[in-house]
């Protein structure tokens, strides 16, 4: 129990976690300007993750590799191995459900705990969150930074500032003066182009957002376009490893990238109308091929379609080089013919929010179904 408040959440997020992987396995590069990125073959690709060494050089995640070594002289680039990236992760997750089993897992290296139940067992939050940073570091090898709040927003912010590789926790109560002088841009789910509109607008702190007046906030809204509340399509892609001649693995890669696609889709509350499926060849020729007038929602139906799809759009002989899936156009589901058609359409309903319930807490491969 934390001073008579008995919620408590730790947001636990890997530090530059694919780098760090890379650190526990290379050591003698500690300290020098590392990144993990790269594309596969002769192509430059993109930074997946930088080491702070290299950050400090204006080397971030997303910018191209040539532009990093640009920025910074004497780059350690380091290919990715996603597989170890994966294993890793599922390493970690396992000792933080040793800690508790009430964990939503949120990415391969950030998960939320609610330390709710277990207060009692390991001790108070920071006792709690010095465990974990032990068991971590021991156990997978890498560092990670801990946020500590009663509300998991606050928590999410208060990681950040514990970076690196520290705890930081907001006592009860206090959560609002924490909050109040931090930049809008730090919140969870503001993004570039919100926090350039607010500032136009004078409002850059969580502070200058509450103070201002009710009648701001209407005119605001009544001047700023209305968005769409749901993206258009969903689409998940893949450039394979190496250009293939072998179909059968095409096809395999192009049946997980739909159920990741539906299950991003279902986790909105939405529909599919169509659905489109795109052949990359090593040659860069492009094609695709699309359906409409359909209504889907679950895996097994959005992968008959897409492998009739994908058949008509492998136009050619010649290696793949990538494969994509795009649902589109999208609709809120309001679950009408689940409940209207038959038995068996209403066990599919049933089983799909079983399995989205277990893969948002335990990561998108806990559990698959076979074909």
């Amino acid at each position: 129990m934390l001073n008579g408040i008995d919620s408590v959440f730790a947001h636990v997020d890997m530090d530059s976690f694919f780098v760090s992987v890379e650190l526990a396995r290379h050591p003698e590069l500690a300290g020098k300007r590392v990144v993990v990125g790269g594309g596969r073959g002769s192509r430059p690709g993109v930074v997946a993750a930088a080491s702070y060494e290299a950050r400090a050089f204006g080397v971030r995640s997303g910018i191209s590799v040539l532009e990093a070594k640009r920025r910074c002289p004497g780059l350690v680039i380091i290919r990715p191995d996603h597989q170890l990236y994966e294993s890793v992760s599922r390493n970690v997750m396992e000792i933080l459900r040793g800690i508790t089993p009430d964990i939503q897992v949120l990415s391969v290296d950030e998960a939320l705990l609610d330390l709710k139940g277990v207060l009692r067992l390991w001790g108070p939050p920071m006792a709690i969150a010095g465990r974990i940073h032990r068991e971590v570091q021991r156990k997978a090898g890498v560092p990670c930074s801990i946020g500590l709040a009663r509300f998991p927003l606050v928590a999410k912010v208060a990681s950040r500032l514990a970076k690196q590789n520290g705890i930081c926790m907001i006592l009860p109560r206090e959560e609002e003066a924490f909050l109040y002088d931090h930049r809008i841009s730090m919140m969870p789910g503001v993004g570039r182009a919100t926090s350039a509109y607010l500032k136009y607008f004078d409002v850059v702190t969580v502070g200058d957002l509450v103070n201002r007046a009710p009648l701001f906030w209407e005119r605001l809204l009544l001047t700023r376009p209305v968005e769409n509340p749901f993206p258009k399509s969903i689409s998940s892609e893949l450039t394979l490893d190496r250009d293939t001649q072998d179909r059968k693995a095409v096809r395999a890669v192009l049946r997980n990238l739909c159920r990741k696609a539906a299950y991003r889709m279902r986790n909105r509350g939405l529909k599919a109308g169509g659905i489109s499926v795109r052949v990359r060849y090593g040659d860069f020729q492009c094609f695709e091929r699309h359906q409409t007038g359909t209504e889907l929602r679950y895996d097994f139906e959005i992968i008959k379609l897409a492998e009739v799809l994908f058949k008509a759009a492998d136009c050619f002989p010649l290696p793949v080089r990538l494969v994509g899936v795009r649902l589109a156009p999208l609709s809120v589901d309001g679950g009408s013919r689940a409940l209207a058609v038959a038995p068996r359409s209403r066990a599919a309903a049933a089983l799909y929010r079983t399995m989205d319930r277990i893969q948002k807490r335990y990561g998108h491969g806990a559990l698959l179904h076979g074909r």
